[in-house]
């Protein structure tokens, strides 16, 4: 999974993501930065940065993809 976050930093992304409780949850976010186990991201549905572990990141898809 970091060899595609690092290949989409910068851009927007739609990512499925599974909390600590094993929620899951579907994201629109801009990646910002990787960190050692976490992506530093700004969360659109939030309206707010967030970290996301990079380990519960279960897809990620580029946003140009989105609307196929």
């Amino acid at each position: 999974m970091s060899d595609a976050l690092q290949k989409y930093m910068g851009c927007t992304v739609e990512i499925i993501y599974m909390d600590r409780c094993g929620k899951f949850s579907k994201r629109l976010v801009r990646l910002r930065s990787l960190r050692c186990d976490h992506v530093a991201a700004y969360c659109y549905e939030r309206k707010a940065p967030r970290l996301f572990k990079i380990s519960c990141i279960l897809a990620i898809m580029p946003k140009e993809q989105l609307a196929l």
